[in-house]
């Protein structure tokens, strides 16, 4: 116990660190979406390559991981590891910076943030955690052990915009004594950098001799809204949980939303000298105001008339045998039944070729064989083989040409087949193999 509470007091100490022979396991905290995290870390042993290990320091498994990949800051996503530009070596401490708002966004000892490579063309790599029931610190999985050592973690629940997070580097700089580099040439007024998404100028930064203010009084300039009229530092502002607007919020936003616009329309009218697209293409401009609403309404609702009126025309007459519009099938009982169809003409059935023969005696000669693909002996006569096709083609068209169906559609497919086989038996019945007769 004496040399744990030495351990740990030294790590506690500025610039400390500790080293995890095992990592430790939150099973209470799942990570998420829309965070910014802070890294100070001295990795003491850093490889290329998917299966290297010990380069795992935080997070969940298997996705969700801030790690390092090739000698990079990376973090693990679906579609593969999203790695930092930057190059590092073996056994120099530095401050990792990792901003999740809809992608990974990275950056190293103060540097902007940028958008870490794409592990393969085409992939979409969005920060997902996976639901594993537990957060580890110095490394991931548990039984993957960091090696290195972690100086220090700060997770912020929320999306801090670059100058507030090149703030929080420099803090953590400082206080563990890494070098980190200048700023750009333009800063904020608070001397921090101007911020991406707004581009605004702002005063020169203070001398660099002079060192960041403390964390504390930065949070507490931040919760006393000392900071509130700055753009820099407006993506900082906390997201309040579980909050959903009310229809009056967004009726005040949408409002607002609207003003600015007009507003931003006006201008651009009066700079363009009162010739706007609105105005090009025949809407009244902010100058001219046009006619009253009730009179343009009047005249849309003439121009509809016009056009009601001319479609109408157009329409054919009705038909005073048509039921009444809006009216369905039984109002009117059901429909009158469609008239008989006739089937087609079919030839009468041949007599028997061979009266007295006794083969044509007792039964069909051919049996039971399906007449549909039922082909005439090689040895018939050509008229006797001509006459059966004929037959055939107009069993067949009439069967197609059917207009009913169900139980009477089966019963004259039926009795086409029947004549077919008198017929087959009248012209072919010498021609027949012994032994096949049916009744």
């Amino acid at each position: 116990p004496a040399r744990a509470a030495g351990v740990f007091a030294a790590s506690a100490a500025p610039g400390g660190g500790v080293r995890f022979p095992a990592p430790l396991v939150a099973s209470a905290l799942q990570l998420r979406d829309g965070v910014t995290c802070f890294f100070v870390l001295t990795p003491a042993w850093l490889r290329d390559g998917d299966r290297a290990v010990g380069q795992r320091f935080f997070g969940h498994y298997p996705l969700g991981q801030f790690r390092f990949h090739d000698r990079r800051v990376a973090f693990r996503t679906a579609a593969g590891d999203v790695r930092h530009s930057k190059v590092l070596e073996s056994g120099t401490k530095l401050v990792a910076a990792y901003r999740l708002d809809g992608r990974v966004e990275m950056a190293v000892d103060g540097a902007p943030f940028e958008a870490g490579a794409k592990p393969r063309a085409g992939a979409s790599p969005a920060p997902v955690f996976s639901a594993s029931g537990y957060v580890t610190l110095g490394g991931c999985p548990p039984h993957d052990a960091f090696l290195g050592d972690v100086h220090e973690v700060m997770v912020f629940g929320t999306v801090l915009a670059d100058a507030a997070a090149r703030h929080v580097a420099e803090v953590l700089a400082t206080k563990h004594g890494v070098a980190i580099g200048a700023l750009p040439p333009t800063a904020s007024r608070f001397g921090l950098p101007t911020s991406h998404a707004t581009g605004a100028a702002a005063a020169p930064s203070p001398p660099a001799a002079r060192g960041p203010p403390p964390l504390a009084d930065f949070l507490e300039a931040r919760v006393a809204g000392e900071w509130e009229a700055d753009p820099d530092v407006q993506r900082a502002r906390p997201v309040r949980a579980r909050q959903r607007p009310t229809a009056r919020d967004r009726v005040a936003s949408y409002a607002a939303l609207k003003d600015g616009r007009d507003r931003e329309r006006r201008e651009a009218d009066a700079r363009a000298g009162g010739r706007t697209h609105r105005a090009q293409r025949g809407a009244p401009s902010s100058g001219d105001p046009g006619p009253p609403l009730l009179a343009r309404l009047q005249e849309a609702q003439q121009r509809l008339n016009e056009i009601q009126g001319a479609v109408d025309a157009m329409r054919p007459a009705p038909n005073p045998r048509a039921p009444p519009a809006g009216r369905g099938r039984r109002d009117h009982g059901p429909p009158p039944p469609a008239p008989p169809v006739a089937p087609a003409a079919v030839e009468a059935v041949p007599e028997l070729a061979e009266p007295g023969a006794a083969r044509c005696l007792g039964g069909d000669a051919f049996g039971r064989a399906p007449v549909a693909r039922w082909e005439p002996p090689e040895t018939a006569r050509l008229e006797q083989i001509q006459q059966w096709k004929k037959l055939k083609a107009q069993s067949d068209a009439a069967i197609r040409g059917f207009a009913r169906g169900g139980k009477e559609l089966r019963a004259f497919v039926s009795d086409q087949v029947d004549r077919l086989r008198l017929a087959r038996h009248n012209l072919f019945c010498g021609l027949a193999p012994p032994g096949r007769r049916v009744a």
